[in-house]
């Protein structure tokens, strides 16, 4: 793992911790690099069993979507909504940003 990508995934964790604590809806999804072991000639059967989409960062966190091996190349993208969910009473509202 690369300094950049270890930054990058620790921002992108902790970014997403944070916005889950607020309500913010989320989507967090792991590809698979398709390269796997041994320079292309195994698949990573430790990546594909964290690939997906997870809708929560406890759901990304349970199932290991932020978590890397040596060489892994595996793509990890987070986005936020602008929507919150306040509770079960009133939703998601829209936030005027």
């Amino acid at each position: 793992k690369t300094t950049a990508l270890d930054f990058d995934d620790d921002f992108m964790e902790a970014n997403a911790q944070i916005r889950d604590g607020m309500g913010f809806q989320q989507v967090i999804t792991r590809e698979y690099d398709g390269v796997g072991l041994g320079g292309g000639k195994y698949q990573c059967s430790w990546c594909i069993g964290r690939a997906g989409t997870y809708y929560s960062y406890q759901e990304a966190k349970e199932a290991g979507a932020f978590e890397r091996h040596t060489g892994c190349g595996c793509t990890i993208d987070w986005t936020t909504s602008d929507k919150v969910t306040n509770d079960e009473e009133t939703g998601a509202i829209d936030l005027p940003f």
